[in-house]
């Protein structure tokens, strides 16, 4: 990579894995909502296991049609759940986010591993931050009223 674009490149391998988002609401004690489940599992082909542009966009795409969120997760799924919960509050203190963040993960055996840390994350109506806060009872306008609230509460008097 360094000798045929003359730039530095981070590679890393792919996490043919159980992908999840996570998102967070909050300053100092922040709300972690349940995380959602991108469910891939009608896709056979690592390569389409990918939530690409074009699937999040493009409502003719076979990703925007087949790519299911699940929210909130099996009861089974118990453990995993805090591991996830865990692990995406330790990154969004860790980064210092503030008033609402999302964190995507994939499993890397039993342990979530960090995909992308969003400290602004989409929040359209049909996003994971959406999804999540819908599974709580959180309307659309609850949510966006609430991240306005945080930021204003740290902005100077």
């Amino acid at each position: 990579m360094r000798e045929q674009y003359n730039d530095d490149s981070l590679v890393e391998p792919f996490l043919d894995s159980r992908e999840f988002h996570v998102g967070i609401l909050g300053n100092g004690n922040p709300e972690i909502l349940p995380p959602v489940e991108y469910d891939y599992s009608v896709f056979t082909d690592l390569h389409d296991r990918l939530y690409t542009y074009q699937w999040k966009y493009d409502g003719d795409s076979r990703g925007y049609k087949e790519i299911k969120l699940l929210c909130p997760l099996p009861a089974g799924d118990g453990l995993l759940v805090e591991k996830l919960k865990a692990t995406a509050l330790a990154a969004y203190k860790a980064f210092q986010l503030s008033d609402y963040g999302r964190i995507d993960l994939r499993m890397l055996g039993d342990e979530p591993q960090i995909l992308d840390i969003n400290p602004n994350p989409d929040i359209d109506y049909t996003s994971a931050l959406m999804t999540s806060a819908r599974a709580c009872g959180l309307t659309y306008n609850q949510v966006v009223t609430r991240i306005v609230e945080l930021a204003s509460a740290r902005m100077p008097g």
